[in-house]
């Protein structure tokens, strides 16, 4: 069951898989995010601006969104506050990490931009 229809069957109470799915996304973006702010303290990332505390808005956003190209998907224009919105749309939570390094394996700018600036052709 997909996750828009689990929530359009009962819309007043989530399932508990969902809401222990939401959960762990939030945990998971809490951590990342963490992991983001030790690294540019240590000097691994030139930059950092993100969203921790933001988690409980992006992540049930990112499994709401339908997901593909073309007019019959969503759009959506991401900025350094929806790492728990990619996280939660399948993101590898690495990618995250090679971006802050502006490595050339990061998928969103091949190290070319700062961190937490989302981009996919």
């Amino acid at each position: 069951m997909s996750i828009v229809r689990a929530v359009a069957d009962s819309p007043s109470r989530l399932s508990a898989e969902l809401s222990l799915k939401i959960y762990d996304l939030m945990v998971q973006a809490r951590v990342l995010e963490e992991r983001l702010i030790t690294m540019y303290k240590q000097g691994d990332g030139f930059f950092w601006i993100g969203g921790p505390g933001e988690e409980a808005f992006n992540v049930p956003l990112g499994l709401l969104v339908n997901k593909g190209m073309g007019v019959d998907h969503d759009y959506l224009h991401l900025h350094y506050r929806s790492g728990a919105t990619l996280l939660a749309m399948g993101a590898d939570p690495v990618d995250s990490l090679r971006q802050m390094k502006n490595t050339a394996t990061d998928p969103y700018s091949k190290g070319r931009n700062f961190a937490g600036h989302f981009s996919v052709r």
